[in-house]
């Protein structure tokens, strides 16, 4: 999935975008944040810095799966990018991603070769392709969806796999090809986390395969996640869990991958 870091408006606008995005929690409620899935996608930040021009990061999640379970829009209203942002926009001046903007390119159910090597499958267009245009593009032009989103005007991306790879019995050696390959399609700074765990052994079995092939070919170079809280289905997290992987991204930030 893909978000995109983009310009700023002015203070007293941004701050009012702030306060609307802001997760509320009625009191003595839980805050809930969906969870991760393999699904491949997107995110790109922009960021408004103090020189002359504003400068742009894009944040590149595959396998996320942005939205609660049971809704039928992967995006929900707080997501991860929706929450980093929050985030960002209250990061201390020193950060260098202070106040930037995150978009999510999620694709639901996508798996890793759809973004670098094949157009998505049937399914995936039949039911996204009118609500994600990259979708729209890539099953009409029959591209990747790497090559669908092209290069906007991002400075970073972050990916985050899911478990969309496993359910397509897509190899684990494969799924890190494939990301080192989008990494190298991006052209901008790329982080890449290990998955987020999951309570059914055979899909942390592989997540933990998946982190440790990262790990091997110097490629975690973004968060690397505790466990945190799931919804019931064991595998999407609920909003404390998502709230805190933002808040993950937000210290991973600080270096470069």
């Amino acid at each position: 999935m893909t978000h995109c870091v983009r310009r700023r408006a002015s203070p007293a606008r941004r701050e009012q975008y702030v306060q609307a995005s802001w997760p509320r929690v009625p009191p003595g409620s839980a805050s809930v944040l969906p969870r991760q899935r393999f699904r491949v996608g997107s995110s790109l930040l922009s960021k408004r810095s103090n020189s002359c021009c504003d400068r742009r990061l894009t944040s590149s999640r595959i396998a996320i799966t942005y939205g609660t379970i049971g809704l039928s829009d992967a995006r929900a209203a707080f997501p991860p990018p929706a929450a980093l942002e929050a985030f960002l926009a209250r990061a201390p001046e020193d950060h260098p991603w202070r106040r930037a903007t995150v978009r999510a390119y999620a694709v639901p159910a996508s798996w890793t070769g759809e973004w670098v090597a094949t157009p998505p499958r049937n399914h995936v267009c039949h039911v996204w392709r009118s609500r994600i245009p990259i979708v729209e593009k890539a099953c009409t032009e029959q591209v990747p969806l790497a090559a669908a989103l092209g290069h906007p005007p991002c400075d970073g991306y972050l990916v985050a796999p899911g478990i969309n790879d496993w359910v397509g019995n897509v190899s684990v050696e494969t799924s890190v090809d494939n990301l080192a390959l989008l990494a190298s399609r991006l052209g901008a700074p790329t982080w890449i986390a290990a998955p987020t765990h999951a309570t059914d052994a055979a899909i942390q079995e592989r997540g933990r395969a998946l982190r440790n092939a990262l790990a091997a070919r110097g490629m975690l170079t973004g968060i690397d996640p505790p466990p945190l809280p799931l919804a019931r289905d064991g595998v999407h997290l609920l909003e404390p869990g998502s709230a805190a992987l933002a808040a993950l991204w937000l210290a991973a930030l600080r270096s470069r991958p």
